[in-house]
């Protein structure tokens, strides 16, 4: 996935401690815009504001913890499309098994390779933009399509089956 000029993907980390925000917006400023929150809460705050494309957060965190910020992040209707990778410390599988089942897209360990990071970084969001395309290729009106129609006649019937392409239009 290249960033054209125009696209700047924006990440929102949200981190406790000043050093490793400061550094991942040094590592991965060039590729995405950063946003930057110091707890949960502001975390939360921001990613209601920005709607990034994807969030990164660290698990420990004081008041609303990484946890609790994907599952607040998920459930939310507005922002539940966001990717989240949470960042930790904790390494037993039971932590691992918490963050996925509350949503999490990913779990990295730390310490952690800058490159993997940026590696998974890049690939939800390429994911987040294909599923993206192919919805909305399911939700172009059929009189938009009506050379796809007249190729493929079962096509509307075919969206309109889909429970979700049906609550969505």
């Amino acid at each position: 996935m290249t960033v054209s000029p125009q696209t700047k993907y924006q990440v929102l980390v949200v981190e406790d401690h000043k050093d490793t925000r400061t550094f991942l917006k040094l590592q991965l400023g060039n590729d995405y815009t950063i946003h930057l929150a110091k707890n949960g809460q502001e975390g939360l705050e921001k990613a209601k504001k920005a709607l990034p494309d994807l969030i990164v957060t660290e698990v420990d965190l004081s008041g609303v913890n990484g946890y609790e910020l994907t599952r607040y992040i998920k459930e939310d209707a507005d922002m539940c499309h966001i990717p989240v990778i949470l960042m930790t410390t904790l390494t037993d599988n039971e932590d691992i098994i918490k963050g996925m089942e509350l949503g999490a897209d990913d779990y990295i360990r730390k310490p952690y390779d800058v490159e993997v990071l940026k590696s998974k970084i890049k690939r939800l969001i390429k994911n987040r933009i294909e599923l993206k395309r192919a919805y909305t290729k399911l939700l172009i009106p059929v009189s938009e399509t009506d050379a796809d129609a007249s190729e493929n006649p079962s096509m509307e019937k075919d969206n309109m089956e889909d429970p979700l392409i049906t609550k969505m239009i």
